[in-house]
């Protein structure tokens, strides 16, 4: 197992061709539209033209030090989605509810269990958390006898964690403006406590 972004890319320029149209439309128009998710942006300059955002800082020499916006656009579909708690829960309801959002149907149940379900194995990490696997986009483990699907991620100066436990029908997104920072995973895990 290896984690790469440059596979994510593929899938994103894959899906292009097959729809015959950009990987962003495809998202505004299959994602974003259906599940209203009004705040989240694709393209960095729409990004950075919103008035409330939040500043990505780094620690280092023992201060914390504001990191500048990355314009990611060319490996879009590798992580340039800039999006809010709000906007991202309703993308956890999509998940969690099989495909379902606000009572209409987005995607089939199928899909969902097959994108979230594992594929590989992933070498332990923690002792805590039990049978890592990976299915499509989704870390698995057994956590305090739950199944967990997961994923997480860092960029310039942001870090953030989605967590849910399916049988539980419990999803939660956990944001941080600090990069590299384990408090969103931390938290994720001490909530599901």
């Amino acid at each position: 197992w290896l984690y790469n972004n440059f596979m994510f890319l593929t899938a994103g320029v894959i899906a292009e061709r097959i729809a015959g149209q950009s990987w962003e439309d495809l998202v505004q128009n299959k994602i974003f539209d259906p599940l209203e998710m009004k705040q989240s942006k694709i393209h960095f300059t729409d990004f950075t033209a919103t008035e409330n955002k939040s500043k990505g800082y780094d620690y280092e020499d023992k201060k914390f030090n504001v990191k500048p916006y990355r314009n990611i656009d060319e490996m879009g579909p590798a992580g340039s989605i800039f999006s809010t708690s709000t906007d991202m829960l309703n993308w956890i309801q999509l998940l969690l509810n099989k495909g379902e959002f606000n009572g209409k149907k987005i995607i089939s149940s199928e899909q969902i269990d097959w994108l979230t379900s594992p594929k590989m194995v992933m070498p332990p990490s923690d002792p805590m958390l039990k049978n890592p696997s990976y299915g499509l986009g989704w870390m698995n483990f057994i956590y305090n006898g739950k199944t967990i699907v997961s994923h997480g991620g860092n960029i310039d100066g942001f870090s953030a964690y989605v967590i849910m436990v399916p049988e539980e029908k419990i999803g939660m997104v956990i944001l941080s403006n600090k990069n590299s920072s384990s408090i969103p995973e931390l938290l994720g895990l001490y909530a599901t406590d």
